[in-house]
């Protein structure tokens, strides 16, 4: 989990996945059981060598469209936008100066 969040926030690979994690390891002990602390990169690293692609691909596919149709039940817009860094949409205008 800690994996998805670093890299959904912009980290690649296991040394900044690692930075990210110990920058919000306050958050994410509030939000996960981590009995041993934040892993450290070569964890990360041992993960992400042994997890097979096409299956992880399907997974978050699948995890990830039960977020879409949960959204649509309760908005029902067809194709919602759903944050994952806690911002929402704002509309994207060019503003004549004043």
């Amino acid at each position: 989990m800690i994996a998805v969040m670093g890299v959904l926030a912009g980290n690649g690979g296991p040394t900044g996945i690692a930075a990210w994690a110990n920058d919000k390891a306050e958050w994410l002990q509030s939000i996960l059981d981590l009995p041993h602390g934040i892993p450290r990169k070569d964890v990360f690293r041992r993960v992400l060598i042994a997890l097979n692609p096409e299956a992880f691909q399907s997974c978050f596919h699948t995890w990830t469209s039960g977020f879409a149709e949960d959204a649509w039940k309760s908005t029902g817009v067809g194709r919602p936008i759903l944050s994952v860094d806690g911002k929402r949409p704002v509309a994207a205008t060019i503003r004549p100066k004043e």
